[in-house]
């Protein structure tokens, strides 16, 4: 920042599943993934994001903190739902790049999701 204006994130981090946010039953495993790109759209391969919950998840967990861009410059994560009810949000996370975050509730079959 030699001008003293903001500093631009010269790559990107996207959410590659649907917009907005996820809702699952108690004990159900939710699989999402993150696209890491260079500003111009490229993919970043073989690149770390790091994957992290903000607020309070209680007894839900991720499958594992860090994962790899493929090819495509696509990391996957694995969420592990407990059996406590929550409401909070997955972050992904790597060097350049603004945060890329979901929302998640966790809850019985009465609380956030409908089975048809």
């Amino acid at each position: 920042m030699v001008d003293g204006g903001p500093v631009v994130p010269a790559r990107t981090l996207t959410i590659v599943d649907a917009a907005g946010p996820r809702t699952v039953l108690f004990g159900e495993t939710l699989a999402f993934s993150v696209r890491y790109a260079e500003a111009d759209g490229r993919p970043v391969i073989g690149e770390e994001i790091v994957l992290g919950m903000v607020g309070v998840a209680h007894d839900s967990s991720l499958e594992r903190t860090t994962a790899t861009t493929d090819a495509d410059g696509v990391a996957h994560g694995l969420l592990l739902a407990g059996r406590t009810r929550a409401f909070f949000r997955v972050r992904a996370s790597a060097v350049g790049a603004a945060p890329a975050t979901f929302e998640v509730a966790v809850g019985d079959a009465g609380f956030g999701a409908l089975r048809a």
